[in-house]
């Protein structure tokens, strides 16, 4: 009797199992969570190089147009530090003007795309609206995170003509995050692993590199160098660095250009 009782108890909890089962996997499907975790799902293809590139195309192109019109392209006049260096670089390749250099990243792009992932072959354009999505909420809730911390809202904003404002934003979201996030972050990282480095150590060391030359590369120009400013720039970099390294190039990007855009209009002020 004892093992009767015993069979029937076993397959009570084997009903149980299957009837939650069922449950967790209908509430997975309601949510959309099978399709966002999945292998080639929004998390993980969001941040690959292929979306990364392809979002920020637009972010490229408006910035290099509005560079013609409000930046006085040739003599850099009104420019980040990033994009000078990333400039000279491709001058010294022999690559001029914003048209090559538009060219030169539609090529880039299209090699991301035909060596990326196999995981990642179904292209998903409602992936870059959720993208620009997410990077909104991160430029706030960052930004807010950041400039309570720092008190940055106290801090003098030299003032600029507003559409320069606005061109130096997006120039900002795409060329300080390839340059330091990207380049210096990423390699530095590789760098480091390759020689044997604890990854988490490595990972450490190369965000406060990248974010102290982050930091520091703001004050190239006219601005001076004031204690919380310095200290708000390299908090925010690492703050990059982490969102790279589980976002990816395209969603960092966004999320500065956005953060530097609600910076202009005061947003956490209110």
């Amino acid at each position: 009797m004892s093992n009767c009782g015993h069979g029937k108890s076993e397959i009570t909890d084997t009903w149980q199992e299957n009837r939650l089962a069922k449950l967790s996997h209908k509430l997975i499907r309601f949510f959309y969570l099978d399709k966002i975790f999945a292998e080639n799902g929004y998390l993980l293809s969001s941040r690959t190089p292929f979306y990364g590139l392809l979002i920020t195309i637009p972010l490229l192109i408006v910035y290099e147009m509005m560079t013609l019109f409000v930046g006085h392209y040739e003599n850099y006049s009104v420019r980040n530090y990033a994009e000078i260096l990333f400039k000279e670089l491709l001058d010294l390749l022999g690559l001029h003007g914003p048209v090559m250099f538009a060219l030169l990243v539609i090529i880039v792009l299209a090699v991301v795309f035909y060596f990326r992932d196999q995981k990642h072959k179904k292209f998903s354009p409602s992936y870059l609206g959720y993208m620009f999505l997410e990077s909104t909420f991160y430029a706030i809730f960052l930004g807010f995170i950041a400039s309570r911390f720092t008190r940055m809202l106290f801090m003098v904003i030299n003032p600029q003509d507003q559409q320069v404002s606005i061109m130096l934003s997006l120039g900002a979201g795409f060329y300080e995050e390839l340059i330091f996030r990207v380049l210096l972050f990423g390699i530095t990282a590789r760098t480091l692993i390759l020689l044997k480095m604890q990854k988490f150590t490595a990972y450490l060391i190369s965000a406060l590199f990248s974010s102290v030359l982050f930091s520091w590369s703001h004050y190239m120009g006219s601005e001076q160098f004031q204690i919380i400013s310095g200290f708000f720039r390299l908090f925010m970099g690492i703050l990059f660095c982490v969102l790279y390294k589980l976002r990816g190039f395209g969603i960092t990007a966004y999320t500065h250009a956005l953060y530097d855009l609600f910076l202009l209009v005061n947003v956490w002020s209110v």
